[in-house]
């Protein structure tokens, strides 16, 4: 029987976005996001149903989501579909897959398919953003020690 935390789901999402997986046009850059949009109510794998967007980064954009089979709150990581990113979210996902530590956000799963982006659904941890944190006032040195740590 493979282990629960490191298996990979491979269903779709839906609704699908009919431009999901177009190549991205050679006469202009590619839009790293264009892929990642997921409306609030759509399920990736017939598990996760997307809640709201929580943020975007480099790679992609981060979902608050509900998992239907533990009832849990997650945190839903979805990239978009470029070569250079599979591979370093590939990795990101293998490391999270075998690490459990208190200070490390905990893994659930992950998928990619045809039909969907590639995620890693992980615990959802409520409170502040560093960005949002900064836009309010500086951090104190013990503040900033502690984010270092």
């Amino acid at each position: 029987m493979p282990d629960e935390r490191t298996e990979s789901v491979s269903s779709g999402v839906a609704p699908i976005n009919p431009n999901l997986h177009q190549a991205p046009s050679r006469s202009a850059p590619a839009d790293p996001h264009r892929d990642v949009k997921l409306e609030a109510g759509a399920v990736l794998s017939d598990r996760f149903v997307i809640e709201r967007l929580a943020g975007r980064g480099g790679m992609g954009a981060v979902y608050r989501a509900l998992d239907r089979l533990s009832g849990a709150t997650v945190a839903l990581k979805v990239i978009a579909r470029h070569a250079q990113h599979e591979r370093r979210f590939a990795q990101e996902v293998r490391v999270l897959a075998e690490l459990s530590h208190p200070a490390i956000v905990r893994y659930v799963a992950h998928g990619d398919s045809a039909h969907g982006p590639p995620y890693l659904a992980m615990e959802w941890l409520e409170g502040e953003d560093l960005a949002q944190r900064l836009r309010v006032s500086r951090l104190t040195v013990d503040e900033s020690l502690e984010v270092a740590r």
